[in-house]
């Protein structure tokens, strides 16, 4: 399973953007720049600069990634809006810190930091199951947090994967092994009572609705060998197949209940909280060393 996580601003592209605050502050004080149309400005240019980076990008990772694909390209949609929001969000989050650090050495340094805060509370690194008790209220105010969500809701929700793995014959049948070659994690009783066998001539039902040839005590591990004990060829089974819901996934990382369109509004939400604090932050603290 793919994960998609967004990434800090280098931090070249911090010490620019302090940078250019420094000189709004300079052209400021000369009575040349009015705030609010700085900050208009600034949020305008980053959603431009964000928006043509997420066209140039996007189709490139979707795609080379085998992400999830769907009639009208609905999933592969949102996936571009959803990265544009992330990068906006963070671009926000970055234009703050610059305008309310004293220099640009104080910005290059806390925005790592704050993104690195934002990554480890998001829930792809550390479950947020796992995350340690005084430091959970930051899974919930986390932009990296429901960026992840709303793009793990978008590739897996409703959807359901074959995952398969070979049998080597009649050398030992082995549950254990399978669930390992298809992700034991995310291999339910459900799917293993659906399991099937895959082979040249077809498929063949390994669960419940076994046939003669194929008993049951295949799918449920309880056979030592392939070909003696479930009473079939070797030959007629090449490859023992799982269905795993693409819900299983959500559920690995806590998001079974996600949803990802309210995910990506309260991301979106990021956006003009960090712009109208940048905008405070430009209008009201002033550093006389820069």
């Amino acid at each position: 399973m793919r994960r998609v996580a967004p990434a800090p601003p280098p931090p070249r592209a911090q010490a620019l953007e302090t940078g250019a605050v420094d000189q709004f502050v300079r052209e400021r004080q000369a009575a040349t720049s009015r705030v609010s149309s700085y900050t208009v400005y600034k949020l305008l240019n980053e959603a431009s600069a964000a928006g043509l980076g997420v066209l140039l990008s996007t189709p490139v990772v979707y795609w080379a990634c085998g992400l999830r694909r769907d009639a009208g390209g609905a999933a592969f949609f949102f996936f571009m809006l959803a990265m544009w929001v992330i990068n906006l969000a963070s671009s926000c989050i970055t234009m703050f810190i610059a305008a309310s650090s004293k220099s640009v050495e104080v910005g290059s340094s806390v925005v790592p930091l704050w993104h690195a805060c934002n990554f480890f509370a998001a829930g792809f690194l550390i479950p947020p199951a796992s995350l340690p008790v005084w430091w959970r209220w930051f899974y919930s105010v986390s932009f990296a947090q429901w960026g992840f969500s709303a793009l793990m809701a978008n590739q897996f929700q409703g959807q359901l994967y074959k995952q398969c793995a070979p049998l080597d014959g009649g050398d030992g049948f082995s549950l254990q092994l399978m669930l390992e070659a298809v992700g034991g994690t995310l291999v339910t009783a459900e799917s293993i009572e659906q399991g099937y066998c895959r082979s040249e001539n077809g498929e063949v039902a390994l669960g419940r609705t076994a046939g003669p040839r194929v008993p049951a005590p295949c799918a449920a591990g309880l056979a030592s060998s392939f070909a003696s004990a479930c009473d079939a060829p070797a030959e007629i089974c090449s490859e023992y197949c799982f269905p795993i819901a693409g819900s299983e996934a959500l559920r690995l990382f806590g998001l079974q209940d996600s949803d990802r369109w309210y995910s990506l509004a309260v991301l979106s939400l990021f956006v003009p909280f960090f712009g109208f604090l940048f905008f405070l932050s430009l209008k009201y603290l002033k550093y006389n060393g820069r």
